[in-house]
């Protein structure tokens, strides 16, 4: 069993970290994020990426420069 957890760096330096997790399953070794192909994108973008086996994906894709 493994276990993690995130450490948030805000853009003042500050940071705080997520609340442990416990995983039973690591995550697959064999895997790739390829670079997005139009960068940097306004509407549309492809995103292409390789996993060992055929799963469930759910790719979020956040904007860093967004106020809160």
């Amino acid at each position: 069993m493994l276990s993690y957890r995130l450490k948030q760096i805000d853009f003042d330096g500050s940071y705080e970290y997520s609340d442990e997790v416990l995983v039973s399953k690591p995550a697959p070794i064999d895997f790739a994020l390829h670079q997005n192909y139009k960068n940097p994108f306004k509407e549309r973008t492809i995103i292409k990426y390789c996993v060992p086996e055929e799963i469930k994906i759910n790719l979020e894709i956040l904007d860093m420069k967004m106020k809160k």
